[in-house]
């Protein structure tokens, strides 16, 4: 059963967000692209693993995506998780692309015509036992065992080795190793516990937002504020009563600043104030600011001065 869906990264929306709203010279937009190529490679990746984690849909076994539990370290971030009655599995995935050797205990990708080495997956995801392990057990879920697996895809990843104890597999024997578990293992929880710690699972996630601005060191100041044309992406449209039009393309249209908003959201956080709405959209009165915040029905935190209102239903 599907327990939680793996969405589009919201680091993906807040790096594309960003390279929309710095100038096309500036020194961070190749960094930038790079790592928004990085970041739809991993997720594509995942995706493909994902198509063949649902064939376990119906056997019994419960599946999360992207699960993220606040544990003493930190955010604890599964790729795939898997419950069943019998055992808990974590799957990752092996992030690279092209061909891997894997040789001497360590994997070496050949990207860009020369051998870089990739840290071992199976160290990070031994980490992630231990933590998840941690974590179950301040809820106080010990009987259930945890197993640890590193995948990769096929389409992507081409695996040279001579070593029959590679401490990946591929879709094929993490399928037949899933099944082995589910199948072959004694019991350990009934399905009254199973249902709880699966809600527990989906109550403790947790979401977590990346400060784009300071990873790249580019400050507030170099942000283009504004509101974007949606027919030919240039900036700023100018607002009009009841409508925005572009001054070069003389597009017109009446909600284009709810991208504005949800890129503002983005990039700083998910409350937004009256005079911050009115200086980000470039608008020239705090009675219009406020007319196009409550236009897109935002609930309002403070009452009067300080008022702060929260961007969430834009998302």
């Amino acid at each position: 059963m599907m327990q939680k869906k793996r969405l589009l990264p919201l680091e993906l929306k807040q790096l594309e967000a960003l390279r929309r709203r710095i100038d096309p010279c500036h020194s961070q937009l190749g960094a930038i692209t790079e790592e928004i190529e990085k970041v739809k490679g991993n997720y594509r990746r995942n995706v493909d693993i994902d198509n063949v984690l649902h064939l376990l849909n119906d056997e019994g076994l419960n599946l999360f995506h992207d699960l993220q539990l606040e544990d003493d370290w930190g955010v604890l971030s599964l790729n795939t998780l898997i419950v069943a009655k019998s055992f808990i599995a974590i799957v990752d995935v092996l992030q690279v692309e092209g061909e891997v050797t894997w040789k001497w205990n360590q994997f070496i990708a050949h990207r860009r015509s020369f051998p870089e080495r990739i840290p071992n997956p199976s160290s990070h995801v031994a980490t992630l036992k231990i933590r998840l392990e941690r974590w179950l057990a301040q809820h106080s879920i010990t009987a259930v065992p945890i197993n640890a697996f590193v995948t990769y895809t096929e389409a992507e990843t081409f695996l040279i080795t001579e070593d029959s104890d590679v401490p990946v597999c591929d879709f094929d024997q993490l399928l037949a190793q899933l099944r082995d578990l589910h199948y072959f293992s004694p019991p350990t929880l009934p399905e009254a516990s199973l249902i709880s710690l699966c809600d527990l699972f989906k109550n403790s996630h947790v979401s977590s937002k990346l400060n784009v601005l300071e990873v790249f060191n580019i400050s507030e100041s170099e942000v283009l504020k504004g509101v974007h044309c949606p027919d030919c992406r240039a900036l700023p449209m100018k607002r009009y009563p009841q409508i925005w039009q572009c001054p070069w393309c003389l597009f017109r249209s009446n909600n284009a600043h709810q991208t504005a908003l949800y890129e503002y959201q983005l990039l700083y956080k998910d409350t937004i104030s009256n005079k911050e709405c009115q200086e980000f959209l470039m608008i020239d009165s705090p009675r219009n600011s406020y007319n196009l915040l409550t236009s897109v029905k935002v609930k309002s935190q403070r009452e009067h001065k300080g008022r702060e209102y929260y961007l969430s239903p834009i998302l």
